[in-house]
């Protein structure tokens, strides 16, 4: 698990408006967010708005997903 002062030095670093979602199940696909937050330190978790007819926004058990 990724360390709390290392997740917020990692979320302050993030400044582009835009950012790339990607997940792997059943063939690579992404989609840019520009709705991108932290949302906890401890476990460091994060929040991204995605559209409901988006592919991502299925839930997908075991899906492996990633933030660019």
């Amino acid at each position: 698990m990724l360390a709390e002062q290392a997740f917020w030095d990692l979320m302050a670093g993030v400044c582009a408006p835009v950012t790339v979602v990607t997940a792997a199940e059943g063939g690579p696909f992404g989609t840019t967010v520009s709705a991108f937050a932290s949302l906890s330190l401890r476990s460091p978790m994060i929040t991204v708005a995605l559209n409901r007819g988006s592919r991502l926004a299925v839930p997908r058990t075991g899906a492996g997903r990633s933030v660019h």
